[in-house]
């Protein structure tokens, strides 16, 4: 039985998810108004897999056959002064043996920015409605169970050019996270509101210095859990050639968090560093790309976590129509005060792919994805073995007025 409670979460979370798109969908259509022309890009996925461990669970793993589909819709609009670019996917899947597990996520994407003289203005907004299999494996990584998450995020820009040379950037961020039907499992709906301030030096052409002072505040309103963190950084883009290009970056971040404790309320200070790598070097065809990151994220634990995350990926051609693709993740969740977290991980997953190109726009891909999860708080460690056959068609760019009549 749904109770009064329950109804009214989903209420809450529906206003706030409508909020968030009619804010998104306000900014576009005034996007719209300065847009000569749009164009779409369709594209759509259908995979077919076998996964021996669904639940990722340690013991008595369960797998199931099952099948994928991806719907896309990409479209934008750049001129010299503006770009405005909304992306829409719905994403079904279904499981042979484990029903309970099917679902459909949606995603919509909004990104766009207008040039005003000296100033720069953008802004972003994204609103996710996927499956907590999926939402959770950075963070928490409850994964063995299908509840929904919707993530709405708003994030506003500001660039001023000082001169030539000297840049000042302004951003503030906005992000809501609520779950429908957890139950006793542990995950709680969050905010994080977020400013962040700094400056850009272009060296010369082919070195940019810049420097990151931020502020977030983090609330799980449900158990009374709240932190305010302050963080610092600087760090540098170089352009090692014309096809190689590095960016590093690092700092430090204070964090005091306040939690109930028998009744009051107690607070804990913590400090750590911050820091980001990140390695890009493009083929004549194909792309290689490495990153390394480790700060403070939002989870749905009721706290923050200090991640450590990296991330490979390689898309290379064996032949005019045969390619290699490579792709890995792996993160380290530790409670910011380095005491023992029940959410401390080690989570992996690793996927190589065989990519045939049936025409331009149709591709077939044969692949493997590995994922391997061990907590601190249980004994033993899971994996998951997965096979794939996915069918990928891209779609050509269309010019907007072969679907709408402006």
């Amino acid at each position: 039985m749904i109770t009064g409670h329950e109804i009214r979460s989903r209420n809450r979370s529906a206003t706030r998810a409508s909020r968030l798109v009619a804010a998104g969908l306000s900014f576009l259509w005034s996007s719209i108004a300065f847009a000569e022309q749009w164009y779409f890009l369709p594209s759509f996925n259908l995979k077919t897999f076998y996964d021996d461990n669904v639940r990722l669970l340690i013991n008595n793993p369960q797998g199931s056959f099952g099948t994928e589909a991806v719907a896309r819709l990409a479209a934008g609009r750049a001129t010299d002064i503006s770009d405005v670019s909304l992306r829409a996917e719905i994403n079904p899947k279904w499981y042979s043996e484990i029903s309970s597990f099917d679902r459909t996520d949606a995603r919509f994407n909004l990104a766009s920015f207008r040039q005003l003289e000296r100033n720069r203005i953008g802004f972003d907004a994204r609103l996710e409605y996927e499956s907590t299999d999926t939402s959770e494996e950075q963070t928490t990584g409850i994964v063995q169970v299908n509840k929904m998450r919707t993530r709405g995020f708003l994030n506003p820009k500001w660039r001023y050019t000082i001169t030539e040379r000297f840049y000042l950037n302004l951003s503030a961020s906005y992000t809501d996270v609520s779950y429908e039907d957890v139950g006793l499992v542990p995950l709680y709906n969050y905010t994080l509101s977020r400013g962040d301030g700094g400056v850009l030096y272009r060296f010369n052409e082919r070195l940019n210095l810049f420097t990151n002072i931020s502020y977030e505040h983090y609330e799980a309103k449900s158990i009374d859990n709240s932190s305010d963190t302050y963080g610092v950084a600087v760090g540098a883009d170089y352009e090692l050639t014309q096809t190689t290009k590095v960016r590093a970056s690092g700092g430090f971040w204070s964090s005091r968090a306040d939690f109930p404790v028998r009744g009051g309320i107690e607070s804990s200070d913590t400090t750590g560093m911050s820091g980001q790598i990140r390695l890009t070097k493009e083929f004549d065809v194909g792309k290689l790309i490495l990153q390394a990151d480790q700060g403070l994220i939002p989870s749905g634990s009721g706290s923050l976590l200090n991640n450590t995350a990296l991330m490979f990926r390689l898309d290379y051609p064996l032949t005019p129509r045969w390619s290699l693709n490579l792709a890995a993740r792996v993160y380290r969740n530790e409670d910011p005060g380095g005491g023992t977290n029940s959410f401390g991980r080690d989570f992996v997953r690793a996927s190589p792919t065989l990519v045939y190109q049936l025409t331009r726009s149709l591709d077939v891909d044969l692949g493997y994805q590995y994922r391997y999860q061990d907590r601190e708080n249980v004994a033993g460690s899971a994996t998951s073995d997965t096979v794939f056959l996915t069918l990928r068609y891209n779609g050509r760019r269309l010019p907007a007025e072969d679907f709408v009549p402006f």
